[in-house]
C-alpha cells in the first residue's frame, strides 16, 4: 500500500500591513511524496506561482513586470529519503507579491 499524506499549515496569508505585500507563508509536512512533486504540488496548486528569488534578483531592475511578479522560496527544513526515494519532511514555501499602490 502507497502511504501519501500531505499536512499543510498557514503561516502568514496576505497583506500583514496596509500598502504592503502580499505574502504568503506555509509549513508543508509529507509522507510518500517525490521531492519534485511536493515543489511542483506548492507552486502549481497551493500558491501558484513560477519566479525564484534568484530569477527575481537577476531580472527585477531591468523587468518591471518580473518585479511585480514577486518571488517564491521553497525550502527543506528536514527530510528523510526512503529507498523508493520518496521523501518524509518538512518544508516552507513563502510567495512575496510587492504591492502595486
Amino acid at each position: 500500500m502507497n502511504d501519501r499524506q500531505i499536512l499543510i499549515r498557514t503561516i502568514t496569508n496576505g497583506q500583514t500591513r496596509k500598502y504592503g505585500p502580499c505574502e504568503y507563508e506555509y509549513e508543508i509536512h509529507t509522507k510518500g511524496f517525490y521531492l519534485t512533486e511536493v515543489e511542483k504540488f506548492c507552486t502549481d496548486f497551493l500558491r501558484p506561482h513560477f519566479q525564484t528569488l534568484e530569477e527575481w534578483r537577476e531580472r527585477k531592475e531591468d523587468d518591471v513586470d518580473a518585479y511585480f511578479r514577486g518571488y517564491h522560496i521553497f525550502k527543506e527544513i528536514e527530510m528523510k529519503i526512503s529507498e523508493e526515494g520518496c521523501v518524509k519532511g518538512k518544508f516552507s514555501y513563502f510567495v512575496h507579491i510587492p504591492s502595486t499602490h
